[in-house]
């Protein structure tokens, strides 16, 4: 055997012993994006027999940024939500502070969907579901950081939309995420109904 040929396969008898890799890239990765009120959509709806077609952006001074660490393998999902709101000071305060809740929602771009995971609460807005309530951290009165990690057991069931809670609700929420039908936002005194919005689009922004 000449030298070349015991080269290769002293190699190959190498590579033989590296374990294999487990996992995929999409395994350990971060979205990011930025909320805005130009992202911002409200539903339509019908009071006392008047219909609204809905708001389609929300002129805000308001600005967030919110980001997501996903590991599949221990399936968690870690985030950091920051947001400021300059005017808040003079804003007619309706309850108790100027931001009362964030989430994710289940909708595509330009349209409403309900909420899968509470990002932060206050005493004017909280999650009514048990085991999700002391895991919602609060929400900074008017700017700041909040963050938190997301386990299956914090993702809510969307019977409306077909989206399911718990273990499966997880997988969903990842699936969506890929698909970009996840959305984030924060809601304030001055537009109860959402602020300042974000959409997610699958993208690694490590």
């Amino acid at each position: 055997m000449n030298r070349s040929v015991r080269t290769i396969v002293a190699t190959a008898g190498l590579l033989a012993l590296i374990p294999p890799a487990t996992g995929s890239a999409h395994d350990d990765r971060r979205l990011r994006i930025k909320l805005s009120g130009f992202n911002e959509v409200i539903a339509p709806s019908l009071v006392s027999g008047t219909f609204s077609a809905g708001v389609g952006a929300i002129f805000s001074t308001g600005s967030g940024q919110l980001t997501l660490k996903i590991d599949k393998r221990i399936r968690e999902i870690n985030y950091e939500l920051t947001y400021s709101f300059p005017d808040a000071a003079v804003t007619t305060i309706v309850g108790t502070q100027f931001v009362n809740q964030a989430h994710l929602h289940f909708g595509q771009k330009h349209t409403t969907g309900a909420i899968n995971v509470w990002l932060c609460k206050s005493d004017d807005a909280k999650p009514t579901e048990p085991p999700v309530d002391p895991a919602t951290p609060s929400c900074p009165p008017s700017s700041g950081t909040v963050s938190g990690t997301i386990t299956p057991a914090q993702v809510l069931a969307l019977a409306g939309q077909g989206f399911p809670g718990g273990e499966d609700g997880f997988d969903a929420l990842l699936g969506a995420l890929q698909n970009d039908a996840i959305y984030g936002n924060v809601h304030t005194d001055k537009s109860p109904a959402g602020e300042i919005r974000g959409q997610f689009a699958d993208r690694n922004d490590d």
